[in-house]
């Protein structure tokens, strides 16, 4: 079948890259939005646009009104993008059963390959890998206990039913192995509606390493790259690069190995990726298959020439993969997420509207943005404004090229993690042989630790004195206010007394309560759990004291500076032990 109008399942710049491609390919592209965001952006982008019922994630996940959209406006094949229903076989099936091109694996792949245990037990059958995983059931932790006995510490608890980080808990000792279950499984339910959870080894010190894949209905597969995903912070990327720096031929041969037996075994159809961990000794352990298109997949296209948005409409159409030689790669590419996230604030997601937007261009340079010039920035989406990729002849070029763009990008209105990237390009180790020496926990470990206390711009809240950093939750126009110069170095502490509020440090929704009125806490001990983009965020106390009132409860909105809990603050005299 030729496609001839598609509707893109999705929001961001990841709608608008499919868009254009649809426009290169000549397909015309239908986009969608909720009655909260502006789609002025995206007019310049689609055929058409147009509102759909529901707000924020949910819109987006209704699988029924998805398909009666397509149904009213004469689509003829659906593009999900990546994140909503890109791995949701059952919605996959149903686009299929109605009569509509699924532009992506079919269902039976998606949940064979889509499911990690049963991804897993299939890449074992390959008599050389060893990548241990069990599903745990109703006695999980006796489960858990079996398999440590048999495979050795640490282990590693993942949500069953989704990704990126969110149920993920490292169990380095026994004595933490059931405090981590029952918050896995809770992180689990709270993010994915499921507490499934597997357990696997962890690899200490490893590389996150991935392969991309196109295969086509005629059982062809084309082995398009290598990337490299280690730079990231509680498991969420942040920077990638094609191809992985520093993988040995028998490396890249294994991973090529397990992908062509999995794309075999599944009659796999589409792009995907195989992700792996390679650990210290070169020890290849398999991980996951994405059957989708990745975040990431713009920096395997600058080094391969392809546009894999475009293989992927060929492959639905029932057209053949391109010829591809993993062994030849078109120079060197790096792509940084740039997200609304307050590096200085423990990444805590930023909310706003975009004053003033200037990106970036010349050889070499390319930007996938999905916002301008007055878009706001709200909690009810993940904190990615756009992707910045830069291209270059080598590594030492592309990063050199990078220094350049990033210094160009302006982003005002929210606050971004584009300071963070400046340390990653001029820590030395990242300069040099990649290979060596960084693994998925190098970021935590060696670079965010100097991030700590950075200066904020004067017109944000949280302000620094000395090492201590402050949050000013409201602004005070016709009241006195007491003050105290700290520039003495006789001045040893500060004890402070009396009614404290705390506020929420950013827009988002209450999840949990975790203190009631005429509770008793220690300073450090968390008060409530927000979540904002996606990423759930615990508010501590700043202070020794009793809880006087609680102004908020779980669904609650609560805007940047609103009062959550009012603390009554005691002198260190007055606290217990």
């Amino acid at each position: 079948m030729k496609l001839e109008r598609v509707l893109v399942a999705n929001r961001g710049e990841i709608a608008i890259r499919v868009a254009r491609a649809a426009r290169d390919y000549g397909i015309k592209a239908v986009g969608i939005h909720t009655g909260a965001e502006d789609p002025s952006l995206m007019r310049r982008y689609f055929e058409e646009v147009v509102e759909i019922p529901g707000n924020g994630v949910a819109a987006y996940l209704d699988q029924e009104e998805l398909i009666n959209f397509a149904t009213s406006h004469e689509i003829d094949g659906i593009h999900p993008g990546y994140g909503f229903l890109s791995e949701n076989a059952d919605f996959a099936q149903l686009v299929t059963d109605r009569g509509i091109c699924w532009i992506g694996p079919p269902a039976d792949a998606i949940r064979q390959l889509g499911n990690k245990v049963v991804a897993r037990r299939l890449a074992n059958e390959l008599p050389w890998l060893r990548s241990p995983v069990l599903e745990l059931g109703e006695d999980g932790l006796g489960q858990a206990r079996s398999f440590i006995e048999e495979h050795g510490l640490p282990v590693v608890f993942k949500a069953v039913d989704g990704g990126g980080g969110r149920g993920m808990r490292v169990v380095r000792n026994l004595s933490d192995l059931s405090e981590s279950y029952a918050a896995a499984k809770a992180e689990a339910k709270r993010s994915f509606g499921s507490e499934r959870c597997l357990l696997e080894r962890f690899v200490e010190r490893a590389r996150h390493v991935e392969l991309q894949v196109l295969a086509d209905s005629l059982g062809g597969l084309a082995l398009v790259g290598t990337r490299d995903c280690s730079l990231q912070r509680r498991y969420q990327k942040l920077l990638e690069e094609a191809p992985a720096p520093g993988i040995s031929a028998e490396t890249r041969q294994q991973m090529t190995e397990v992908a062509s037996h999995l794309c075999h075994r599944s009659h796999y159809q589409g792009a995907g990726t195989f992700e792996f961990l390679v650990g210290p000794q070169a020890e290849l352990v398999f991980l996951e298959v994405n059957t989708r298109l990745q975040v990431e997949h713009t920096v395997t296209e600058e080094t391969s020439g392809l546009d894999l948005v475009i293989e992927q409409f060929k492959i639905a159409e029932g057209g053949e993969v391109p010829n591809t030689d993993l062994e030849c790669s078109y120079g060197h590419a790096i792509e940084f997420r740039i997200n609304a996230d307050d590096v200085g604030n423990h990444f805590l997601p930023s909310t706003g509207v975009i004053d003033r937007l200037r990106l970036p261009n010349g050889p070499g340079v390319r930007v996938d943005a999905g916002i301008e010039e007055g878009s706001t920035v709200g909690p009810q989406f993940d904190s990615l404004l756009m992707k910045l990729i830069v291209h270059g002849r080598d590594r030492s070029h592309a990063i050199a090229r990078a220094r350049r763009a990033l210094a160009e990008l302006i982003v005002d209105g929210v606050t971004t993690n584009l300071a963070l990237f400046s340390l990653v390009l001029d820590a030395t180790l990242f300069q040099g042989n990649f290979g060596e020496f960084i693994d998925a926990g190098w970021l935590e470990r060696e670079v965010l630790p100097s991030l700590a206390g950075e200066q904020q711009a004067s017109s944000d809240p949280y302000f620094t004195v000395g090492e201590q950093r402050f949050y000013a939750s409201r602004l005070l126009d016709a009241s006195k206010l007491a003050t105290l110069p700290l520039s003495s170095d006789e001045v040893k502490s500060i004890q402070h007394y009396g009614e404290v509020s705390v506020a929420a440090p950013m827009q988002a929704v209450v999840t949990r309560m975790l203190v009631n009125p005429g509770d008793g806490v220690q300073s450090g001990a968390p008060l409530f759990a927000l979540e904002a983009m996606k990423m759930e965020n615990l508010v501590v106390s700043p202070t020794y004291g009793r809880v006087k009132t609680v102004y908020v409860r779980v669904g609650d909105n609560v805007r940047r500076g609103e009062p959550c809990v009012m603390l009554e603050a005691e002198p260190e005299e007055l606290r217990g032990e």
